[in-house]
């Protein structure tokens, strides 16, 4: 995450500017800009920052878009405002991190505009590309820390994908799971007529919608053994 790189365009709150630290920290990016010669209540951004005090510590001033966007190789300009000289597309915050999964070398750049207004036309024009957050045509503005969370959050999970992965059991492993617990129903003697395959089905059909893991399989498969055990040993 060390080439990943947010950009704060004249931001207006000190508040904010904290927040987007903590929301930074959180997703393992460290790089913050801000552009604009503003000053802010550095007491209120250490506040909302908490244990990301040093990302605002460390951060960047520019006087301008341009010199902030300089030494990158590609940038986003996040906004959800389209017209007429704005970009003719705009990608989705997981398309984005899709792109930016597969550059290797050189510092990436997502821009985020002032909370009022976002980006001007000009400003996402030096962007590569534009991404918007889908929201609510009800109350379609998201928070600044907010919107830089949802970015880094789907930068983050490109770039260190899960180490656990879960793999549902095959069909031939719910077939064998659904026979057990039919087995183990026929050995108490829970059928009282020709009703055995009914229940199989029943079974089968819904282990097949739960996706059942092996671990689980595994259990279902022991609980019921040991049901027919404790019955026939009390018989």
């Amino acid at each position: 995450m060390g080439n990943l790189r947010i950009v704060l365009v004249e931001p207006q709150t000190a508040g904010n500017i904290g927040s987007v630290c903590r929301a930074m920290k959180n997703m393992g990016i460290h790089d913050l800009a801000i552009v604009g010669a503003r000053n802010y209540d550095e007491n209120r951004i250490l506040t909302l920052a908490l244990h990301a005090r040093d990302i605002w510590h460390n951060a960047l001033r520019f006087p301008d878009i341009d010199a902030a966007l300089e030494d990158c190789v590609f940038s986003a300009g996040i906004t959800r405002r389209r017209g007429k000289f704005r970009k003719y597309f705009s990608l989705l915050p997981e398309e984005l991190a899709k792109r930016v999964s597969a550059i290797e070398n050189g510092t990436v750049a997502a821009v985020f505009g002032r909370e009022a207004d976002g980006l001007r036309d000009d400003e996402l024009a030096r962007c590569s590309v534009a991404v918007h957050i889908p929201s609510s045509p009800d109350f379609p503005s998201l928070n600044l820390s907010h919107a830089v969370q949802i970015i880094c959050y789907e930068l983050f999970r490109c770039r260190t994908p899960s180490s656990v992965t879960f793999q549902p059991i095959k069909r031939k492993d719910v077939d064998k799971v659904a026979a057990t617990i039919v087995d183990n129903f026929d050995a108490i003697g829970f059928f009282k007529q020709d009703e055995k395959d009914e229940v199989r089905i029943f079974f089968h059909d819904i282990l097949t919608r739960a996706a059942l893991s092996a671990k689980e399989a595994k259990r279902i498969e022991k609980m019921f053994r040991k049901m027919a055990g404790i019955k026939l040993h009390k018989g």
